[in-house]
């Protein structure tokens, strides 16, 4: 329990504490304490735990046999039962005084390699190292990482800033219509739309809405069935703020409502600025969304703009998805570049025998 930000030393009191707790109750049957945990099983993981440290601080077995001399042979690499696990061993002088402990670090490969278990292990010495030259140090201001990785992390992974063009999210694809109006922008089951006729519908559309009173920081509510027509109507809706009336980036682009953490949904208005700025990131980190994508997301889930949005700012091909099309299938038939799915979402396409996977990304 790292509550109340202990030091080191009461650190060192919670762990004995606890530890004895737990020795205190060591005739229970372990069949009993797996039954009362139920932990959920998995092929891939320990289910109880996934790192271990250990101290084998007993004296050494000597095994004296007449004639003969014995010692100690390391066997073959050892096989790792947990994701790592420490073993550490004290040694003695002479003397018999304590002369430090030696340890091996055992890690299962497929999640590491041999250099991150060696920087793994000099992290943990680095922290034995801080915590023994002052005990009374809180350990949440233990320091883990060296000055390059502390570098990496502040300072070049960090390094996130961009032009960001001063327009809107209708900007972004007018101008895209203006580079690519022959190109397809939209496919669902029954048509296909190119960038000139998306815009075409959606201006449509977008006056019939302005003659009914649709103006700038209007909301609309959409009530359609699915199809290429879903996106072309919020095309129109936003195209509507821009009939006779500068449209500005701090205009509200959408409302899209979001659970967070609490659980109960609450509306978010994104301003056009916001989009916009993710978008430009956006088609620089993930240039396949200019190729094919897939939109097979509610249109009210926000892990939906980067396939859709992402797409038609970059001149991509949007595949819209109905909700009773099987994915899998689709993925079998479509030539994807760029697919988002949810990890739940991921499991389900793992577990169908006919899903083929995009030729280019797949982000989780």
């Amino acid at each position: 329990d790292l509550s109340g930000d202990p030091t080191f030393t009461e650190l060192l009191t919670r762990v004995r504490e606890r530890s004895l707790g737990a020795f205190a109750h060591q005739d229970v049957p372990f069949e009993r304490l797996v039954e009362e945990l139920a932990p959920s099983r998995s092929m891939a993981r320990h289910p109880l735990f996934q790192v271990m440290l250990s101290l084998q601080n007993n004296a050494q077995a000597v095994l004296d046999l007449p004639g003969l001399d014995v010692r100690h042979v390391p066997g073959d690499d050892l096989a790792a039962r947990y994701d790592l696990a420490f073993t550490l061993g004290e040694r003695h002088d002479a003397d018999g005084a304590p002369a430090g402990l030696h340890g091996t670090v055992t890690f299962a490969r497929d999640l590491f390699d041999e250099a991150t278990a060696e920087r793994l292990a000099a992290r943990l010495l680095a922290v034995l190292r801080t915590v023994l030259a002052e005990p009374g140090l809180p350990v949440a201001r233990v320091e883990v990482l060296d000055d390059d990785e502390r570098h990496r992390i502040l300072t070049e992974w960090n390094a996130t800033g961009h032009t960001v063009p001063d327009t809107t999210l209708t900007g972004l694809i007018e101008a895209q219509v203006a580079r690519t109006p022959d190109a397809v922008a939209l496919v669902d089951e029954s048509a296909e739309l190119t960038y000139a006729e998306m815009n075409a519908r959606a201006n449509r559309l977008a006056r019939l809405l302005a003659s009914r009173g649709v103006g700038a920081e209007t909301a609309v509510a959409l009530l359609m069935e699915r199809s290429a027509d879903v996106f072309v109507a919020m095309l129109a809706v936003l195209k509507a703020t821009d009939l006779g009336v500068a449209i500005e980036p701090q205009h509200p682009a959408y409302v899209i409502y979001t659970s967070g953490s609490t659980g109960r949904p609450k509306g978010v208005v994104l301003p056009h600025a916001a989009v916009v700025n993710y978008l430009s990131r956006a088609v620089e980190a993930y240039p396949e969304v200019r190729q094919s994508t897939l939109m097979h997301f509610s249109v009210s889930f926000d892990a939906g703009v980067t396939a859709l949005y992402g797409a038609l700012t970059s001149g991509g091909r949007v595949r819209v998805a109905a909700l009773d099309e099987r994915l899998p299938g689709v993925l079998a038939a479509e030539r994807l570049t760029f697919l988002k799915v949810t990890p739940s979402g991921l499991a389900y396409l793992d577990a169908m025998s006919d899903a083929h996977v995009p030729t280019g990304r797949l982000m989780v």
